[in-house]
C-alpha cells in the first residue's frame, strides 16, 4: 500500500492544529520507506524529508504526490533533481502529473477527466465509458493513467481530491497547450453533456 492508498483516510487539507506537524512528520517519515530500495538513499534520507517538511505547507496530499513522483526514480540523483523541480502548492503539482500523460493518451484523458469534473455525482465505470464513447473493458486501465489524480472507488470513479478538480474548471486560459487541453470550459460542456444524454 503506498502513500496515495493511505491517504484516503486521512484529513487531506490543511490544518493547524497543536498536533499536525508530528503527523506529517511520522507520514513523510513512514512514506518515503519504499525509496530505500534505491542506491545509496540512506545519504540523501534526511535531506529529502526536510525537503519536504519544509515545502508541505501543513498538507499530507502535497506529500504524498512527491513521494508518488519520487517512487518511480531509479537513482539518488534523479530523486533531488526531482524534488527540486517540483513546487509548492497543489495546484502546480496537478498541473504537472497532468504533463506526465503519455501524449498518446492524453486526448481520451482529458476527456474522462472533463466528464469528472462536471459531473454532479459520481460516474461509473460504465456510464464514463459511455459518455467518452470508449469500451467499458479497458476503462479502468484509462483511469489507472489517469493516476493519482483519479481513484476507482466501488465502481465509482472520484476525483482524489477537490484541488484537482478546481485546477480543471478553472477560468483562465493557459499559453502551455498541454494544461489547455485539459482545462474545462463548465458552460461548453453541461451543453455537449446535455446533447449526450438526449442519445440515451
Amino acid at each position: 500500500m503506498g502513500a496515495i492508498d493511505v491517504l484516503t483516510g486521512i484529513k487531506l487539507d490543511p490544518d493547524h492544529g497543536e498536533n499536525i506537524d508530528s503527523d506529517i512528520a511520522r507520514f513523510t517519515r513512514w512514506s518515503l520507506e519504499p525509496l530505500q530500495r534505491i542506491r545509496g538513499f540512506e545519504s540523501i534520507h534526511s535531506q529529502i524529508e526536510q525537503t519536504l517538511l519544509a515545502r508541505a505547507e501543513g498538507t499530507f496530499l502535497w506529500v504524498s504526490f512527491v513521494v508518488y513522483e519520487l517512487s518511480k526514480k531509479r537513482t539518488c540523483l534523479q530523486v533531488l533533481e526531482t524534488i527540486q523541480d517540483i513546487p509548492p502548492g497543489l495546484h502546480p503539482i496537478v498541473g504537472r502529473m497532468l504533463h506526465q500523460i503519455d501524449p498518446k493518451h492524453r486526448d481520451i484523458s482529458a476527456k474522462i477527466l472533463e466528464w469528472i469534473a462536471i459531473a454532479i455525482r459520481p460516474l461509473t465505470l460504465r456510464e464514463l465509458a459511455y459518455a467518452v464513447g470508449s469500451g467499458i473493458e479497458c476503462m479502468a486501465d484509462r483511469i489507472a493513467i489517469c493516476q493519482p489524480l483519479l481513484k476507482l472507488d466501488d465502481d465509482r470513479v472520484l476525483f482524489f481530491h477537490q484541488s484537482a478538480r478546481e485546477y480543471l474548471l478553472r477560468d483562465q486560459t493557459d499559453e502551455d497547450p498541454t494544461a489547455e487541453l485539459f482545462r474545462v470550459e463548465a458552460s461548453k460542456c453541461h451543453g455537449e453533456a446535455a446533447h449526450k444524454y438526449l442519445q440515451i
